[in-house]
């Protein structure tokens, strides 16, 4: 199998816990399903940010919740996870 590997794309991990949050709306509920801790959900979106060069989640009250923005930007990632499966 070929890896492609660019420092400008972000990872998959990433990618699949913004598509996760926009649809599951928590932390808690994202880390469940991929098998990870909230902490490493955390670092995931995170990087995604620092990658995209903007905010693309707000923290209220100890929940995350996408901007408008990062919510289409998730519902893309689903439509193209579901093409490379």
């Amino acid at each position: 199998m070929v890896s492609v590997v660019a420092p400008d794309l972000p990872s998959m991990a990433s990618l699949r816990a913004i598509e996760a949050l926009e649809r599951l709306k928590t932390a808690s509920a994202v880390a469940n399903e991929l098998g990870q801790t909230q902490s490493a959900v955390s670092r995931q979106l995170q990087l995604l940010e620092q990658q995209l060069g903007e905010n693309i989640i707000l923290r209220r009250n100890n929940r995350l919740e996408l901007t408008p923005q990062a919510k289409e930007f998730a519902i893309k990632i689903r439509e193209a996870l579901r093409n490379i499966h």
